[in-house]
């Protein structure tokens, strides 16, 4: 079952997410209208989002990377300096679920582990779990793929992140 070090852990990469998207977002000079026009939802939603009264799905958190012209898996690092944002290369497309997905099972074949056991430690109802795997939720909820990474423990960025060619995944 999820524990509260778990939920804790969750609730943090939601905030590191909201905390990265207002500062680039004010990093641009955007209001929440500007950012409205550029993403498609409206200002009141972008405006409840950041201030975590909104659910954030992986569609919602694509398109909101996309209009910031950030990559995606930087939204939800610790380690990102908003800085570096006019360095970047900026938003690339990719199917982050599939990466998502892809690597989570490698990762649970590497500690010998079955989806199950994902439930066992983070509370994410199997049927959901072997779902989102198989990518039959086209749109999941944030918050449950954070709790799978945090079955696999690894954190979700590095799960939406294609491994760099010739590197080594841990």
């Amino acid at each position: 079952m999820a524990t509260a070090e778990t939920m804790a852990y969750c609730s943090s990469v939601l905030q590191i997410f909201i905390e990265n998207v207002r500062r680039v977002r004010e990093m641009r000079q955007y209001s929440y209208l500007d950012l409205a026009r550029i993403s498609g939802y409206n200002r009141q939603y972008l405006a409840a989002l950041e201030a975590g009264k909104k659910d954030l799905q992986l569609g919602t958190a694509v398109k909101i990377a996309r209009a910031l012209n950030v990559p995606f898996s930087k939204l939800f690092s610790r380690a990102f300096d908003g800085e570096e944002v006019e360095s970047e290369v900026g938003f690339t497309d990719d199917d982050f679920l599939l990466v998502f997905s892809t690597k989570v099972r490698r990762y649970l074949a590497a500690q010998g582990k079955e989806e199950i056991h994902i439930y066992m430690e983070t509370g994410v109802d199997p049927a959901t779990v072997n779902r989102i795997l198989n990518r039959k939720i086209a749109n999941p909820r944030i918050f449950s793929l954070i709790k799978i990474a945090a079955g696999v423990g690894k954190d979700v960025s590095d799960l939406f992140t294609r491994a760099e060619r010739g590197s080594e995944e841990s």
